[in-house]
């Protein structure tokens, strides 16, 4: 199971992606990650910064580590 940190990023993104901008409050992200309000703001400080750690989790799903990736 995932961390409450890893919860509150994908619920983030998934707030995003359902709701937009305007519907990414910390009570929706939380909710739609299954944990207490508080703990966007114990986590993270502010929804501001949780949303851009949540982009950059997202990005980071996204694209190869180069590390990791075939040279070509």
């Amino acid at each position: 199971m995932a961390d409450t940190r890893t919860k509150l990023l994908d619920a983030a993104l998934e707030t995003l992606r359902t709701q937009g901008m305007a519907g990414a409050s910390a009570r929706a992200i939380a909710a739609t990650a299954g944990v207490n309000q508080a703990l966007v703001f114990y986590h993270f400080g502010s929804v501001d910064q949780l949303l851009a750690a949540a982009c950059e989790h997202g990005a980071q799903q996204r694209i190869p580590s180069t590390a990791t990736a075939s040279p070509r």
